[in-house]
């Protein structure tokens, strides 16, 4: 499939796989789209066997992709993909990471009435020491 690219734009991949070169290269020359993969090539050759090839003059540039057509064609997944995760987070922030309603806060000279300094000690170091 031939798509319109801006002009001289080159993508290029290489990998290797069982000792042997492989790259793919993409190339663009004058809205025109190149591209060839095989053992052995490099990026240079690519550019002038498409600097070689002539593209056809009397094939237009594809219309320009209408803004609700690329909508319906797959950019509310990604809308999706960044709104849900932002709504789930605010939803848990707003049940469990609000601080709770401000009072006044003040110290307490004496354990409550019913509870032995003990018990006070116990449930504040949360466990049971022989101190004291």
């Amino acid at each position: 499939m031939k798509r319109h690219i801006p002009r001289l734009l080159v993508l290029s991949f290489a990998a290797i796989v069982g000792g042997a070169v492989l790259v793919a290269v993409a190339m663009v020359v004058g809205g025109f789209f190149y591209e060839n993969w095989g053992p052995g090539w490099s990026i240079g050759d690519s550019i002038v066997e498409a600097m070689n090839e002539v593209p056809p003059a009397d094939e237009p540039a594809p219309p320009p992709v209408p803004p609700a057509q690329a909508f319906r064609e797959g950019a509310w997944i990604w809308a999706l993909a960044v709104a849900a995760p932002f709504a789930w987070y605010m939803l848990i922030w707003s049940i469990h990471g609000r601080d709770p309603a401000a009072g006044v806060a003040f110290p307490r000279f004496y354990p409550p009435e019913g509870i032995s300094p003990a018990t006070v000690r116990q449930i504040v170091g949360m466990g049971f020491d022989e101190k004291a």
